[in-house]
């Protein structure tokens, strides 16, 4: 009597069931909107950059600036029209900042990474799949609102207000959006890096002062 061998049966994963780039990017996106901290932060960050903005606005068009009244150095301050409506950024930034935080060191905290790198056992794609949530998520919501704050704080200063077609206004209210975007994957980074919720807001608060210091000492 002679023993058959077996052939080693191979598994085979359904074409349904693999792990893609576009499938992690929903997973991720799932449990950004599934969250009630980051919808409130990013909540939080438009009534800051919206409210903050149109209040400067209001303002500078009650109290108009004495003619030759020179403005603080580092970029646009509340004398400029464009600078007050996009007043908000400078808070703005720290709510954004913090959210990124949050969406990668929070997970390190509460243990829910496990599941994620379970499921997806390379690293990368799973931050890089929160990057592109976050960063998308921003633009799509705080360029409309950085825009309308625009419009908004100008029409509030009436003739004294700027037009969205002036020459580099509108790149700088798009702009807007875009730094708080990256401020978001800034903090996303530190939050990676140091898989702490505290730390990682700490060491934020500390780069973007520091940058803002720089930027303000340079153009002084």
């Amino acid at each position: 009597m002679t023993a058959g061998t077996l052939a080693p049966r191979t598994a085979t994963v359904p074409a349904d069931a693999r792990v893609t780039w576009w499938r992690v990017v929903r997973s991720e996106w799932i449990k950004f909107r599934s969250l009630r901290s980051s919808l409130i932060m990013l909540a939080a960050t438009v009534v800051l950059l919206a409210g903050l903005g149109l209040a400067f606005s209001t303002v500078l068009a009650t109290n108009p600036p004495e003619a030759g009244t020179p403005a603080a150095p580092g970029g646009p301050s509340s004398l400029d029209p464009l600078g007050a409506s996009l007043g908000g950024v400078n808070l703005a930034q720290l709510l954004i900042g913090t959210l990124g935080v949050l969406l990668v060191a929070g997970e390190y905290s509460t243990g829910m990474i496990r599941s994620s790198l379970a499921a997806v056992p390379k690293r990368w794609p799973v931050l890089g799949a929160k990057v592109v949530v976050l960063a998308a998520v921003s633009l799509a919501v705080l360029a409309p609102v950085a825009l309308l704050t625009f419009l908004g704080g100008q029409s509030i200063l009436g003739a004294d207000g700027i037009s969205l077609g002036d020459e580099g206004v509108l790149r700088a209210v798009l702009g807007a959006a875009v730094y708080l975007a990256g401020v978001g994957v800034l903090g996303m980074a530190l939050g990676a890096l140091l898989r702490n919720t505290a730390g990682a807001i700490t060491s934020l608060v500390v780069l973007v002062g520091a940058a803002t210091l720089t930027l303000r000492r340079r153009d002084a």
